[in-house]
């Protein structure tokens, strides 16, 4: 579902994070594809709040630039996880693991 992000928290990802994106950040590019974080890119506003995009390293290769945070799993939270718990991605399989405490850095 394209509204996947619903009763989620999204955090903020860091160069490195393993995780799943959807291609081509659209609607209709509902398959997850495994990746790497590469960058990380600020825009700044006059008009609107600053907003944060992700380049991303598919494993099959591809690349994707500026792909916005609600088009990326990884380092979620649901409602009531403690701090510094996230839904994390199986690096092979990009299943679900069992939410589990991680290092910020």
């Amino acid at each position: 579902d394209y509204d996947w992000v619903s009763g989620l928290t999204l955090h903020p990802l860091t160069v490195g994070d393993r995780i799943l994106g959807r291609w081509r950040h659209s609607e209709a590019g509902r398959k997850w594809h495994l990746g790497e974080i590469r960058a990380v890119r600020l825009h700044h506003s006059a008009q609107a709040s600053s907003t944060t995009t992700y380049d991303v390293d598919y494993d099959d290769g591809d690349q994707e630039s500026e792909v916005d945070r609600r088009n990326i799993k990884g380092k979620e939270s649901r409602p009531g996880d403690p701090p510094g718990v996230f839904i994390l991605f199986k690096k092979t399989t990009g299943k679900e693991l069992p939410a589990k405490a991680v290092a910020d850095s």
